[in-house]
């Protein structure tokens, strides 16, 4: 073995400098390239993991935003309306007897009978409301939550949704834009304010709303509008209405990075109001009427 090997070392056949150098090279433009693609693989897999986590973010904030859009509603008290129509219903017979009444005695030449006192219908109480903005929401839901068992509350709340600065949840000396919850389990007259109020989502670069609305008649087109209010205060069609869905979009930014290089992360979601409960279109309670009339008053099974 030791005859081999010297054998090996005292060949005229060994490497010579220039060889070693260049495969020392070869091996360091290899070792170059691999610890390159190391680095880069490095930084693109922690990229995608904060892609992913905005991702998460954003989607479980929007989440929770469709969860209390899904389930607004627009409370009528149909007692009121009921005892309305049914008062109006007897002032009129009421009339209407008392002028077949008026017409026999004044041919006979009684005193016609006293006048009958016109009804004044009650008035409703409106709880319920929709105020949306391009970058504000308040309204009433059917989606609260009993955090204790036996507690007097109804499913209905008052729930906004705003932006405002915040501190960081780990970081308490950094201060960002936030996406604030409100919510309330009394509702008052002002469905604005009042409950408590939680961050939603840190790191907002814009929040931006969107409404839709039902068409006024058949021959028009539904358009998205950039603000809803059911006291038709905004516009006198959406009085007393709830708009059908609600187009949100969050973009959030990273943490950590100066801002020429921060990247910024876009969701998009069209949240739709299951049951507005709305009232019926003028076109619709006319053309219910007149099938109800045609019916003798009692409508037919399709």
């Amino acid at each position: 073995m030791k005859k081999d090997l010297l054998k090996i070392l005292h060949s005229p056949l060994g490497m010579t400098l220039i060889e070693i150098l260049v495969a020392m090279a070869i091996m360091s433009v290899l070792t170059y390239y691999i610890s390159t693609t190391i680095q880069s693989g490095a930084r693109t897999k922690v990229r995608i993991e904060k892609d992913i986590r905005n991702y998460g973010l954003i989607r479980d904030a929007l989440k929770v935003m469709e969860a209390d859009i899904n389930k607004a509603f627009n409370y009528q008290d149909i007692n009121i309306k009921l005892y309305n129509e049914a008062m109006k219903e007897r002032e009129k017979r009421l009339k209407e007897a008392q002028a077949k009444e008026t017409e026999g005695k004044t041919a006979g030449g009684a005193t016609p009978p006293k006048s009958i006192e016109p009804f004044e219908p009650k008035e409703e109480k409106v709880l319920t409301a929709f105020y949306g903005d391009k970058d504000e929401l308040h309204f009433t839901s059917l989606n609260n939550v009993r955090t204790v068992a036996g507690k007097k509350e109804s499913d209905q709340m008052e729930v906004g949704y705003f932006m405002e600065s915040c501190r960081g949840r780990l970081n308490k000396k950094k201060r960002s834009e936030c996406l604030w919850r409100r919510k309330s389990a009394i509702i008052d007259d002002d469905v604005k304010t009042g409950g408590e109020k939680t961050v939603l989502l840190e790191n907002v670069k814009s929040f931006r709303l969107r409404y839709l609305g039902r068409p006024e008649s058949s021959s028009t087109e539904v358009e998205w509008d950039d603000g809803w209010q059911s006291d038709g205060n905004l516009d006198a069609n959406t009085k007393g209405h709830f708009p059908m869905a609600v187009e949100i979009t969050l973009e959030v930014e990273e943490e950590g990075l100066q801002d020429q290089k921060k990247k910024t992360t876009r969701m998009t979601m069209v949240a739709q109001i299951r049951n507005p409960n709305n009232p019926k279109p003028k076109e619709e309670s006319a053309h219910a009427d007149g099938d109800n009339q045609g019916n003798g008053g009692t409508p037919t099974n399709p």
